[in-house]
């Protein structure tokens, strides 16, 4: 099971991106769907089975290099290659 976390304020895309990757596997579980980098963060503090997270760079809700910033700083190392 791969569990990801979808970040896009674009709550539509989000929604339509979970159905398309959960369509046809049944190995992908959409852990979370977030807006902004403060939830964001909460999820990477709190959770440790994310697989990968889907960051939309082109946002400019928040801060994208911030968000890559603290998972290096605060060593988040299983995060630290599960960003696309």
């Amino acid at each position: 099971m791969i569990n990801i976390l979808i970040a896009d304020n674009n709550i539509n895309f989000a929604v339509n991106l979970m159905n398309y990757l959960c369509k046809d596997n049944c190995n992908i579980k959409i852990c979370n769907i977030v807006k902004t980098e403060n939830e964001i963060i909460e999820i990477l503090n709190l959770s440790n089975n994310i697989d990968l997270i889907l960051l939309n760079y082109n946002m400019f809700v928040y801060n994208k290099n911030y968000i890559l910033k603290y998972i290096k700083q605060n060593k988040l190392s299983s995060y630290r290659y599960n960003v696309l």
